[in-house]
């Protein structure tokens, strides 16, 4: 294991940007980076907890590093296992996306060609247990999203058909279909449940309480889960573009458009108040969304990582720019905290604090 300590400190490039709108000059932003950690090519994702980062790392399947931040400004990572010496994955898997359990010791992995696999812990020579099939198509499984409790583990996929899409939806009981101990979880199998209707263009799904929201095409969908596990219909509306990604938190909802067209933040009440939409980052794709607390970050693919202080006023969005971050191409972003943010990009994971 290579131990890598940075000076957030001292390392050098203070990097100034003062443009997010490519004809609109906004507020500056100081961002420095701190370190890149090599994750052997692309990294496509990334999630972590209080001491890990899992890279979703492309055709290097997955890659795992313990960290820290000191009182000193010192960012310290190790890293600490991959796919090797692992059971249950093919040799050629290709990691796409990542989520970590914030409640448990495993993660969810996926790869759009060889399905959907869970982790038994998160140490060497893990183990996965398969939770959806891919096929000979690399676009058969476009997303995932997890929800969980301290008695269940609910897992929503969006599955390409030959024809459209599908949502299917497993939830593992603690003792029924899956069991913890100290050396991690075992999985069985779930009933499934699914709900037809999406296009072959959807693209992602984001999952909240007993809402599924659906990037779909040129539409965003929500369906409502019961309480007897079926689905029905919510909500759905327009949108002025295509739909990449799609995000949900504090009464709002984020779509990530392609083609230079932005992102749409809707708010929400018992119902999605179109009349009170607006558009941000015009002139950008958004590949990625992530917001933590008032501040929200866009994943914007060669033009870095565009980030603004987003907070609803009743059931209007307020949103101030912020500035970029001048990363390699990012496929991803999580906000570590107010100061740090995680980007997962073509060269690895990169680390920048910001100062505002």
């Amino acid at each position: 294991m290579d131990k890598i300590k940075v000076n957030v400190s001292l390392v050098s490039g203070l990097i100034l940007y003062s443009c997010m709108n490519p004809s609109e000059p906004i507020a500056s932003l100081q961002s420095q980076l701190i370190t890149t950690i090599d994750t052997g090519g692309k990294c496509r994702d990334i999630d972590f907890n209080d001491s890990l980062i899992i890279a979703a790392a492309d055709t290097n399947s997955f890659q795992g590093y313990s960290y820290s931040f000191s009182n000193e400004g010192i960012f310290d990572y190790v890293h600490e296992f991959d796919g090797s010496g692992s059971v249950g994955l093919h040799e050629s898997f290709v990691a796409n996306k990542i989520i970590m359990s914030k409640n448990r010791k495993y993660f969810l992995l996926m790869d759009k060609n060889e399905g959907l696999y869970a982790s038994q812990h998160l140490s060497i020579n893990n183990t996965f247990t398969h939770i959806y099939s891919g096929s000979d198509n690399r676009d058969y499984i476009q997303s995932v999203a997890l929800k969980e409790n301290e008695n269940e583990i609910h897992i929503a996929t969006l599955i390409k058909q030959d024809s459209s899409c599908t949502v299917y939806s497993k939830k593992f009981l603690e003792d029924f279909h899956f069991f913890e101990d100290e050396n991690g979880i075992l999985w069985f199998d779930s009933e499934v449940n699914s709900f037809d209707g999406f296009s072959l263009d959807a693209s992602d799904l984001f999952l909240v309480d007993s809402l599924l929201f659906i990037a779909d095409f040129q539409l965003v969908k929500m369906i409502k889960e019961n309480s007897d596990a079926t689905f029905s219909y919510y909500f759905s509306f327009d949108i002025p573009g295509t739909a990449e990604t799609v995000h949900a938190d504090s009464n709002m909802i984020f779509t990530g458009l392609g083609d230079n067209k932005g992102c749409i933040i809707s708010p929400m009440d018992t119902t999605v108040l179109l009349m009170n939409q607006i558009t941000i980052a015009d002139g950008y794709s958004v590949k990625g969304i992530h917001k933590q607390n008032e501040l929200l970050a866009l994943a914007c693919g060669d033009d870095g990582v565009l980030l603004y202080t987003c907070h609803s006023d009743g059931n209007f969005p307020l949103v101030s720019e912020i500035g970029r971050i001048n990363s390699e191409y990012a496929y991803n972003v999580k906000i570590y905290n107010l100061n740090t943010i995680f980007v997962a990009t073509k060269v690895g994971i990169q680390i920048f604090t910001i100062e505002r």
